[in-house]
């Protein structure tokens, strides 16, 4: 595991009001300015992995923010909100997944229970996507038998032909005969 940074034993009003000019873009000697400012002498070289760290940590906060607007918009239509919230839990899962598989080719080094976490949690999230995929499709599938049932009663109150009757359910509602 990486070791502690310096930056991490400041006061938290100090890491917090550094952790904001990240957010703003402050450069590393800015940072270390700042820092300096609040009588703290900090290396360049780990303000530099901190500031790296928070900037990587703010990208997976609005990311998140983001999945999960998505997760909201695409989903609402399914389920109730026990549901709607799994699944947008397995959204972020998913992205932060994602993020951390990026991280393994670069400078970060993951240890071995790491990568065996990470197998198990994109094996887990590949069995929670099958088992999304089927729940939705028997949704599905009971809505367009239920739309059928009263597209045929009413077709039928209407004298529909039986052909007319088999065409609606072939075609429009995506039914086999």
């Amino acid at each position: 595991m990486a070791r502690w940074s310096s930056v991490e034993e400041l006061p938290a009003d100090v890491q917090d009001e550094l952790d904001e000019a990240v957010k703003r873009k402050f450069t590393t000697d800015a940072l270390v300015e700042l820092a300096a400012s609040h009588g703290h002498t900090i290396a360049r070289s780990s303000m530099g992995r901190w500031a790296k760290r928070r900037r990587d940590w703010h990208r997976v906060v609005e990311r998140e923010k983001a999945v999960r607007g998505m997760a909201e918009a695409v989903d609402g239509q399914f389920g109730d909100e026990n549901e709607k919230r799994n699944r947008m839990l397995l959204h972020l899962a998913r992205n932060n997944l994602s993020i951390i598989a990026a991280r393994m080719g670069g400078q970060e080094k993951l240890e071995l229970g790491d990568a065996m976490g990470l197998i198990k949690a994109l094996k887990d999230l590949v069995v929670a996507d099958k088992i999304d995929a089927e729940r939705e499709r028997a949704i599905r599938l009971e809505q367009n038998q239920r739309a059928a049932k009263e597209a045929e009663g009413e077709l039928r109150s209407r004298g529909a032909t039986e052909e007319t009757i088999l065409a609606v359910k072939t075609k429009l509602l995506g039914l086999k005969a």
